[in-house]
């Protein structure tokens, strides 16, 4: 192989290697951060843990039935005083999100029906907010305002 030629071929490599980088350097490939929806429980340190689902508009929820219903849908706890990213994979769109009494966290025990619900509707990218307040029986909710 004669020297033009080998120039040619190592300044055509270069340059297939300077293009990769820069197509990688962009990072994320087109890709959207996930949406997440965040709770505050602010009830009173007595107060037990409560139980959290969303839902987007296109499923349904039974009010009734039992827990291990709602963990196998996703529902998880958040003991009063802590902030949590409960849902850090929401899909885009519209829904409910539940709070649940949590009178007899026992395995299989009858859910006592929905304390509080609060409508979402998230756009790509994006995180919501919620704080739970009231008591166990009487739990409210209300989205947190940026």
């Amino acid at each position: 192989m004669n020297r033009r030629t080998l120039v040619m071929v190592l300044a055509v490599m270069a340059a297939g290697f300077a293009t990769v980088s820069t197509a990688e350097a962009g990072g994320g490939g087109g890709k959207t951060k996930p949406n997440a929806i965040y709770m505050v429980n602010a009830q009173a340190a007595a107060e037990p843990n409560q139980l959290v689902i969303w839902l987007p508009n296109s499923s349904t929820l039974a009010t009734t039935g039992n827990y291990n219903q709602l963990y196998a849908a996703g529902a998880k706890y958040i003991a009063p005083g802590q902030t949590k990213k409960l849902f850090p994979n929401v899909a885009s769109g519209s829904g409910q999100v539940y709070v649940f009494a949590s009178q007899g966290f026992l395995a299989g025990t009858v859910v006592p029906g929905v304390n509080a619900q609060s409508p979402y509707t998230v756009k790509s990218g994006t995180n919501l907010g919620y704080t739970i307040a009231g008591t166990d029986g009487l739990a409210t909710i209300t989205p947190i305002t940026p």
